[in-house]
């Protein structure tokens, strides 16, 4: 007679769930509003948490300091500033942050008359950014144009831009990731390697052919410092959304293309946040009309994006496997189908009874559509405690930089079989995935 260790693998399949609201609380994506804030201003601050939408994990954070354009701001009006923070920490609210000297689309005649104005105010906010950077998905624009927007603003050359920019980077820090409104910014602000470390917003997505000025008409590339036609600005985003995240707002044009044509759209630009309330009529229609059977049979549309937007984790595989050098092991297969991948580091936790092992991973290594295995050795399983019989498996994924859970795209089955194997430490996030044993086999 001889031992082994096998896992009986929980039943379960690859298909979603008709209901999208556990994915759609996963961190660092999905849908968001607008939630303003003018720091010259006192407020019924007890009043804040009224406004919050249960739902989302998102909340684009608009601070409105117009009134100080021609001066510093205040300790007042910064501590202020650090009380919103506070209050969307608290509240498990992941923040879009805008800072704007304008909110009617009057850019250059609210914005300083000197760039060292705001470039002040930048290294006035830029240490609360710091301090809140896991707080933070990322700050959009450098404070100037018309909605913070950078539209209609004097500050638009490559000279200036890259001073706005140095001088922001250097207040919050680098773990703060900042975003642009177009992919020639981008390029503007690249380093001397041609690396680019500036996220992207498109303020409006799908409203015409060029994105209502987001892209332009010149179809030679050699050239980085200017727009490009749609579809190289595309394949520039395609490339480019690897590594830093795009997001925005979807305009009315979107109505009049096909379904598909959005999901190619929202898939080429690998989107990762959407404001879930502008243009009213977009989501109105996309409330209501239904997916086709190959894209979620039950889903409306705005449903599917909920649930798609950023990452997405289906559970493929949990198995046994044998390393020559590690011996047994235990391999977990993930794979995402959602439009983008994680920016974050993300900690997979696996429970054999009463231990639990971790595996951290980069989520950017594990592209929109791709798949990885993270493996955990046997030996490190087993390691200071006996097993009799079975025990059951738990698994659970952590985005780190928020400590939530991330939940995982199946839709599990046959729940109460399980349920004795269920530790009571497991986490919000864990599911039961199997049961490890010890099986004896006879040998000739």
């Amino acid at each position: 007679m001889k031992s082994r260790w096998s896992i009986h693998r929980r039943l379960w399949t690859d298909q979603v769930s008709v209901d999208s609201d556990r994915t759609g609380r996963n961190p660092a994506r999905g849908f968001y509003r607008v939630y303003t804030y003018d720091l010259t201003e006192k407020e019924a601050e007890e009043d804040w948490v009224w406004s919050l939408q249960k739902e989302e994990r998102l909340a684009l954070v608009l601070l409105d300091i117009g009134k100080c354009a021609d001066r510093a701001l205040s300790e007042t009006e910064l501590a202020k500033a650090e009380r919103i923070f506070s209050f969307f920490r608290a509240h498990h609210r992941q923040m879009i942050v805008r800072v704007v000297y304008d909110r009617n689309g009057h850019g250059m005649e609210r914005e300083p008359r000197s760039i060292f104005k705001v470039c002040g105010h930048m290294r006035q906010l830029g240490p609360l950014f710091a301090r809140f950077s896991t707080d933070i998905l990322t700050v959009q624009g450098l404070f100037i144009g018309s909605w913070g927007e950078m539209h209609d603003s004097r500050y638009l050359e490559k000279e200036q831009l890259t001073r706005l920019y140095q001088t922001l980077r250097e207040a919050a820090g680098e773990a703060v990731c900042i975003s642009v409104r177009k992919p020639q910014y981008q390029r503007m602000l690249e380093a001397e390697n041609g690396t680019v470390c500036t996220g992207l917003y498109d303020d409006a997505i799908l409203g015409s052919d060029t994105d209502m000025g987001t892209f332009g008409w010149i179809d030679d590339c050699t050239d980085r410092q200017i727009m490009w036609t749609p579809c190289h600005e595309l394949e520039f985003i395609d490339k480019q959304a690897a590594c830093t995240p795009v997001g925005g707002e979807v305009l009315s044009g979107a109505l009049t293309l096909t379904w598909e044509e959005v999901l190619t759209r929202m898939r080429l630009m690998q989107l990762t946040y959407l404001n879930r309330v502008h243009e009213p009529a977009v989501w109105e229609t996309w409330s209501v009309a239904r997916c086709d059977s190959l894209q979620g049979d039950g889903w409306t549309r705005a449903e599917y994006l909920r649930a798609y937007l950023g990452y997405r984790y289906v559970l493929v595989d949990v198995a046994m496997s044998e390393d020559p050098a590690e011996g047994d092991q235990i391999c977990v297969t993930l794979r995402n189908t959602g439009f983008a991948c994680c920016y974050d580091c993300l900690r997979m936790e696996l429970g054999v009874g009463k231990k639990r092992l971790q595996a951290s991973f980069d989520g950017k290594e594990l592209a929109a559509g791709g798949e990885t295995c993270i493996v955990f050795p046997l030996k490190q399983v087993l390691r200071g405690q006996e097993i009799d019989g079975a025990v059951g498996l738990t698994l659970a994924l952590y985005h780190e930089k928020t400590g939530l859970p991330i939940y995982f795209a199946n839709e599990f089955l046959d729940e109460r079989r399980w349920d004795r194997y269920r530790s009571s430490s497991s986490s919000a996030g864990g599911i039961v995935v199997g049961v490890l044993s010890m099986e004896k086999e006879a040998t000739s």
